[in-house]
């Protein structure tokens, strides 16, 4: 009988058509999570010895994404971001902001993480190639006031690296990060804009713009605690209120229905003695009074160190000294009130000050 030699097995890999199909079939189709856990992981082992056949597969990798797993998705961005390359990034990163803006449409328990991984990945992508980063910048920095706040430190530190790798963008970002820096809650993130503002706003009217938001999100002066801020509130309402009502009273009398008067203009001539606030302001006690308030020393100083730097850069580029110098005076101003408020001494008020802005100048 002839004699049969056992030949040793090869691993077989799929072809392109084998693998298209697979990979459909398995992410899209099937609705076990494990199966897709388990699909991803074997396409995770193959992107390193078959990288060409996985680069044209990412699109449909990223179908994945519909999955409400998080982990299924983590590791599905995962992949994609190590199968970055010129031919797809445009592909993907059209995909990945259709995702973020899914995110803000709809109220799903995964939004603010899986937010958070779009977020990182779309950086990702970005550092790999800078061309990208006019495409989702102004996309993202919507989220700076996101309540999930791992997902706005994030995108912060996104805008603060692009802003510096992307000169063309630096006026459209700061003139974006201007408008919506009234919607910044969290300490992190606030500080560091006030940072970018401080660091980028270069131009007279982005000096003059940046300190502007810095004072409306201060609030009037001088500094006070919630409990006296509130008394002090009540007080200055109810002479307006009385003003209102003897101005209009007499014109409009109104009977209620229990038998007594009332004016319906005093509301409406109230608000047109409000002052004016810039464009997107809530009226609402500023994001940067609220944390100074409450003890938060290291948002003042990032606060005083960059209206140090505003300063003294308006002082190079405004034609008018006496402008630059009543610029100088309310900054000056609202570093002391916020020492005063603190409890710092009169001669360490006076030290910090000058030491801020020594070291503020840029000689």
């Amino acid at each position: 009988m002839p004699s049969h030699t056992s030949s040793p097995k090869r691993t077989m890999v799929p072809d392109w058509g084998e693998l298209h199909q697979m990979t459909a079939l398995d992410l899209i189709r099937k609705s076990d999570n494990n199966v897709k856990l388990i699909v991803l992981d074997r396409l995770n082992e193959l992107k390193s010895s078959h990288r060409e056949i996985m680069v044209d597969l990412v699109m449909d990798v990223l179908r994945a994404l519909s999955s409400p797993n998080l982990d299924i998705t983590r590791k599905t961005l995962d992949i994609t971001v190590e199968l970055i390359t010129s031919r797809n990034v445009d592909e993907v990163v059209l995909l990945l902001k259709k995702e973020v803006v899914k995110t803000q449409s709809t109220e799903l328990e995964k939004n603010g993480d899986y937010r958070q991984m779009l977020v990182q990945a779309i950086h990702s992508c970005a550092i790999k190639f800078p061309e990208v980063a006019s495409t989702v910048v102004h996309l993202l920095m919507d989220f700076l006031g996101d309540t999930n706040v791992a997902s706005a430190v994030d995108v912060v530190l996104f805008v603060r690296e692009i802003i510096e790798a992307n000169p063309k963008l630096r006026v459209s970002i700061i003139t974006r990060l201007l408008d919506t820096f009234y919607q910044i809650r969290a300490a992190r993130v606030i500080s560091c804009a006030v940072w970018i503002i401080g660091e980028y706003c270069l131009s007279l009217s982005e000096v003059e713009n940046g300190m502007e938001v810095i004072k409306q999100n201060l609030g009037d002066l001088p500094l006070y605690s919630a409990a006296e801020e509130g008394e002090t509130a009540d007080a200055s309402k109810k002479p307006q209120q009385i003003n209102s009502s003897a101005t209009v009273s007499s014109k409009h009398p109104v009977v209620l229905a229990d038998g007594t008067y009332a004016t319906q203009s005093a509301t409406s001539e109230t608000a047109l003695s409000a002052p004016p606030v810039l464009s997107g302001f809530s009226g609402a006690p500023g994001n940067l009074r609220s944390l100074i308030l409450s003890g938060d020393f290291f948002v003042g100083a990032v606060i005083s160190c960059t209206l140090a730097k505003l300063v003294l850069r308006l002082v190079v580029v405004h034609p008018s000294k006496a402008e630059a110098n009543k610029a100088s005076t309310g900054a000056l101003l609202i570093m002391t009130k916020q020492g005063v408020y603190w409890g710092l001494a009169d001669h360490d008020l006076h030290v910090t000050i000058g030491t801020i802005f020594i070291s503020s100048s840029p000689n």
